[in-house]
């Protein structure tokens, strides 16, 4: 299974330069994506952050918000952040060298603890970091 962090998940929803490319990806190893509850919370912030930019409109946001709660119930396989994964991720920001913010940090630990293939991002800089912590991490497209 492959872990999209949220860089990754928000074009699937709020139209990007990089959506359609994103799209084709998933369409070929959608069922074996997963995400977590973190990458939810992420998204809900991005799509207020991208409305507070004027990137997208208040019924954009929405219109996002509400295709994602659809897909939320049919769609994605997701799992829980746990202790362990919290855990993990202080371990991984305790190294100091990597620049990992703390979600990113989550984001590595969960894909990590649940035996991710590989975390797939669009943020180059978790990119660079997964593989200081030689955790396998692509960019998608």
């Amino acid at each position: 299974m492959f872990y999209l962090d949220t860089s990754a998940f928000v074009p699937l929803y709020a139209a990007e330069k990089s959506s359609a490319k994103l799209d084709a990806w998933l369409n070929k190893f959608g069922s074996a994506v997963f995400i977590s509850e973190w990458t939810a919370t992420e998204f809900y912030s991005a799509l207020g952050l991208k409305v507070r930019m004027r990137e997208l409109s208040r019924q954009q946001a929405l219109a996002a918000m509400a295709a994602f709660n659809l897909d939320l119930r049919t769609s994605w396989n997701i799992v829980t952040p746990t202790a362990s994964d919290y855990r993990r991720a202080c371990d991984y920001l305790a190294r100091l060298d990597t620049g990992l913010r703390s979600g990113d940090a989550l984001h590595l630990a969960i894909a990590k603890n649940h035996d991710a293939k590989s975390i797939v991002s669009l943020d180059k800089n978790l990119i660079k970091a997964a593989h200081k912590l030689d955790i396998p991490a692509q960019v998608p497209i």
